[in-house]
């Protein structure tokens, strides 16, 4: 009943391990998106530029999605 002020995404990112080695992210339907966009198959290194950029731009657009869809 109350007018939204805002929305917070707190910590909207993927998060890194002490080790570094980035392995959240690495669900079938990602993987798949990656795979068909890149015209690649398998699964990427943690250290796939291509694969990073990816994970990334996913972040990048979900919260460009949120703020269009709060606004």
């Amino acid at each position: 009943r109350y007018a939204v002020d805002g929305v917070h995404l707190d910590y909207i990112r993927y998060p890194e391990p002490a080790s570094g080695s980035g392995d959240h992210g690495y669900n079938p339907t990602a993987l798949d998106r990656f795979n068909r966009l890149r015209l690649r198959a398998g699964t990427p290194r943690s250290t796939d530029a291509e694969w990073t950029a990816f994970r990334r731009a996913q972040v990048t657009n979900f919260v460009r999605q949120v703020y269009l869809r709060v606004n």
